[in-house]
């Protein structure tokens, strides 16, 4: 296992044309990818399988409420898992959102999360509580 704790946004610089600028972030985790994907195959170990984004927040600029801000960062994942094609990818991304007095929840910001996922999933801890020891 190989972890990188990255402290630069992915974020791309969107410019007022419209197209994007790469971020420190995601230049530089490319770079890693690539040179983490030829150390392994030089080694002849398996490949990449996964890629954590551990979490969205923690590595987006801007708002997790903009559709247009959170598209662009999207597309930066895109970008850099198309540099690692056999990996499978997890966003993590909190909760936020209970609708009504419903258990229904959602995910905080932009609905275009929702929208570019292949599959979602909602984990909840299991709330612990005291129990007493069996009679003896």
């Amino acid at each position: 296992m190989h972890f990188r704790r990255a402290t630069d946004s992915l974020s791309p610089r969107v410019l007022r044309n419209g197209s994007e600028e790469a971020s420190f972030g995601e230049v530089s985790i490319i770079a890693e990818l690539n040179a983490l994907r030829a150390d392994l195959a030089a080694k002849g170990e398996p490949t990449i399988g996964l890629v954590i984004i551990d979490t969205v927040r923690a590595s987006m600029l801007g708002s997790e409420d903009s559709s247009e801000q959170v598209s662009a960062y999207l597309r930066v994942i895109r970008r850099i898992l198309s540099h690692v094609p056999e990996a499978a990818a997890i966003l993590a991304h909190h909760a936020g959102w209970q609708d009504g007095q419903a258990s229904r929840k959602r995910e905080r910001g932009s609905s275009a999360l929702r929208g570019t996922v292949t599959q979602r999933s909602t984990w909840r801890p299991e709330v612990m509580t005291a129990s007493r020891a069996p009679p003896s």
